[in-house]
């Protein structure tokens, strides 16, 4: 994953949460206006194709992703597509 530059927020981030005895691809998009430690997104997966608001990772800011590939993994969750597996393969996992 990229890195951000000192003092950044990311806008962008990815990760997988385990699930039923798998794992679930999130693409999420962090709330702008919300500075807090912990701060709210819109998280996406195969199971929120119009997104679900929950709070971010704790570690979040390690979770970056780049824009560019963030707008193109959320047009193929919100329709309906599955995610690249080199993409997916390289996505950090949460707990």
């Amino acid at each position: 994953m990229p890195s951000l530059e000192p003092g950044d927020s990311p806008k962008y981030i990815a990760f997988r949460v385990a699930e039923n005895g798998g794992f679930l691809a999130v693409v999420a998009t962090l709330d702008p206006d919300d500075t807090a430690r912990f701060p709210w997104a819109t998280w996406y997966h195969e199971h929120a194709l119009h997104g679900k608001y929950q709070r971010a990772p704790a570690e979040y800011a390690r979770l970056y992703v780049n824009p560019a590939r963030a707008a193109a993994m959320l047009a193929l969750i919100k329709d309906g597509r599955p995610l690249p597996v080199d993409f997916v393969a390289g996505l950090p996992i949460v707990y």
